[in-house]
């Protein structure tokens, strides 16, 4: 299945900067970035397979309570 993706511009809610993300997010990964916006020109598709394995480093997993 391919999802959409796009680059987002947001606020810092610490420092009040406009901010840009580094990687095309999907909605649903943007929505902890508050009032975020899409930039237009770069959407892209990425594929998203519910069967293919977690690749997320475990770097940046919360440890287990």
């Amino acid at each position: 299945m391919l999802v959409e993706c796009w680059h987002w511009r947001y606020r810092d809610p610490v420092t009040w900067e406009m901010r840009v993300t580094q990687r095309p997010l999907t909605e649903e990964e943007v929505a902890a970035f508050p009032e975020a916006k899409r930039i237009r020109g770069t959407r892209t598709h990425r594929s998203q397979d519910e069967e293919s394995p977690e690749t997320i480093p475990a770097v940046f997993r919360t440890p287990p309570e």
